[in-house]
């Protein structure tokens, strides 16, 4: 499991209590299943948050399930971007059944909901947050769970734990930080294969690939723009596509002109992370189109 760092603390658990503990491997610890409450990292590849649920359901001999909380409350949202991120969850909820991996969907403050989902498991593993509100959303979860919590980062390359556990003072003593360790980082995320798929007739209290009745039932509901991006890794693939076929002499000249298209029009992409920066780097061609952008 390369690249992975529990970052509270690394590679270890903390219950309720707040007291560090090992997990114990090949036990169930009294649950029937591992949950991955996931929450940033919306995507079923390149998820090491993910991945590191599967092996440790595959421990214990116990299925695996997802835990998606839709939350009408969250900080700045829009209708526009309620529907980005839906039609990313309703690709990702595919490829998860594909994998036999069950995406349940639940709808309001996850102080309150997820709680509550999470009592009876043997372990629950959560994906790192870097907004404030995400990290007490985190802590006050965990301060509910009965079960040992283990959050793992999966949204950079170098972690942010391993550059630094202080604040730094400016952008070049990162860097000095960064730098070095890329390469130890720079390893793809592997997929497993999980042993015990859960049933076919697990149910999601919300259906995620129905997207407009979702968005109405949030009320966020506006009709669909077909000029808008589709928020799925489909789109982005075919954006990036675009991007990178362009003259690059174009981003240089014209990527603050509002009239021109030059960017690649991904930050949405980037920042409901479904890609792992791993993907840029891996992609022909790619870092030389940066590096020249």
């Amino acid at each position: 499991m390369g690249g992975i760092i529990c970052s509270i603390p690394v590679m270890s658990t903390y219950d309720q209590s707040g007291t560090d503990t090992v997990p114990e491997r090949g036990r169930n610890r009294g649950g029937d299943h591992v949950i991955y409450w996931m929450q940033r990292s919306q995507r079923a590849e390149e998820n090491h948050a993910l991945e590191y649920a599967v092996n440790e359901a595959n421990q214990r001999g116990v299925p695996l399930s997802l835990l998606f909380c839709l939350d009408p409350k969250y900080p700045l949202a829009t209708s526009r971007s309620f529907r980005f991120m839906i039609e990313g969850l309703a690709e990702t909820h595919t490829k998860l059944l594909e994998r036999g991996i069950p995406l349940s969907l639940i709808m309001g403050d996850p102080d309150q909901l997820v709680p509550h989902f999470i009592q009876d498991v043997a372990l629950l593993v959560v994906d790192h947050g870097y907004l404030r509100h995400e990290r007490q959303i985190r802590h006050a979860i965990t301060e509910e769970a009965h079960s040992p919590v283990i959050e793992v980062e999966s949204d950079c390359v170098v972690l942010v734990r391993a550059a630094s556990l202080k604040e730094e003072w400016s952008a070049v003593t990162l860097r000095r930080r960064i730098t070095p360790q890329i390469s130890h980082f720079l390893h793809p995320v592997e997929e497993i294969k999980l042993k015990r798929p859960a049933p076919e007739n697990v149910e999601s209290d919300h259906d995620p690939t129905d997207i407009d009745s979702l968005l109405k039932k949030i009320g966020f509901f506006e009709p669909e723009n077909p000029l808008m991006a589709h928020g799925g890794r489909a789109g982005a693939a075919r954006r990036l596509a675009v991007f990178l076929a362009a003259p690059t002499h174009l981003y240089d000249t014209a990527q603050n002109d509002p009239g021109r298209e030059v960017t690649s029009g991904l930050h949405r992409t980037c920042i409901l992370a479904r890609y792992h920066p791993l993907k840029w780097h891996v992609q022909p061609g790619i870092c030389q189109v940066f590096l020249r952008r």
